[in-house]
């Protein structure tokens, strides 16, 4: 079997790449074939994708986080014609989590994870706005508080050039927090009535952020999305429902409401910011669509 490692310029923050020859001479210790790549930005990195042969390898594996994995999902034209394996050196490493290979063992046993992985068929996420071309996300979509928060930790990782983990999303959380102003968000699931509400997740992923589960019932390869409102009316109720959800209850909470489906319209106002799978995405309004079986994950 032919793997091919796929690098994010920033992966691990320098670190991994001993943790990866490690990885390279198990495998092909086992009998494997290994290739390698390491991209200079994201540009680069889709660029190269985009020069790879359907027979040129069997596996790509991304080393990266959730930004990474998203950078080659919705580079092309379409998603990759290869299973999509992740070496986890991200910040929530949500794809990961549900593939197997976090957290990170040693070299020898995730080399073993990979070669004994097979073939995961899922769906992915597809923003749509008027005007422009559609963009793909795999793990989730937000819109109102969490695109708020995933522009300004954004900023904050671009003035310490790239590093940081979740420490850098406590001083952006906390502003996010004090200046809450919650704007009506319209929300429409298949055709369905209105809804509104003050922020919305869209989730395709079972774990969100790396550190919740909002709906439990959500899974890559449903074939529909979770459509998770949450309808803060104040700071308080925000800090509440950020309490909640730590606990693993909050879509049991009074406030929030979950539906399910594969079209969702999202309106409001005045622009809303958007995050999809951990990063800045534009702003409303867009409509969000649900790709059923669109890529192949290789799951460990």
């Amino acid at each position: 079997m032919h793997f091919y490692l796929l690098e994010n310029p920033a992966a691990g923050r320098g670190k991994a790449r001993a943790f990866l020859d490690e990885v390279t001479r198990a495998l092909v210790a086992a009998g494997h074939r290994v290739s390698s790549y390491g991209g200079r930005s994201p540009a680069d990195v889709v660029s190269h994708v985009g020069l790879l042969q359907p027979d040129d390898l069997d596996v790509l594996v991304i080393v990266g986080g959730d930004g990474t994995l998203r950078t080659v999902v919705a580079g092309g034209d379409a998603p990759p014609a290869w299973p999509l394996g992740v070496i986890p050196v991200g910040t929530a490493n949500l794809v990961a989590r549900e593939l197997g290979t976090y957290p990170l063992t040693t070299p020898e046993e995730l080399a073993t994870r990979l070669e004994r992985g097979r073939p995961w068929t899922v769906d992915l996420l597809e923003m749509r706005r008027e005007g422009r071309p559609p963009e793909r996300a795999l793990a989730a979509i937000s819109v109102g508080v969490d695109g708020t928060l995933a522009r300004a930790v954004a900023k904050a990782r671009k003035l310490s050039r790239g590093r940081g983990g979740y420490d850098k999303w406590l001083g952006p959380g906390l502003g996010v927090v004090r200046e809450f102003k919650p704007t009506p968000l319209e929300v429409q699931v298949d055709g369905g009535p209105l809804r509104t509400c003050a922020s919305v997740v869209i989730q395709n992923a079972h774990n969100y952020g790396g550190l919740f589960t909002l709906s439990p019932d959500a899974r890559l390869d449903s074939g529909r999305a979770e459509i998770v409102m949450l309808d803060a009316n104040n700071r308080r109720d925000l800090v509440r429902l950020v309490l909640t959800a730590g606990l693993g209850r909050i879509h049991r909470d009074r406030q929030v409401k979950i539906l399910r489906g594969r079209r969702i319209r999202l309106r409001a106002p005045t622009p809303l910011h958007v995050q999809a799978d951990g990063d800045p995405a534009g702003t409303t309004d867009l409509d969000v669509h649900v790709l059923p079986a669109a890529l192949r994950l290789w799951q460990t």
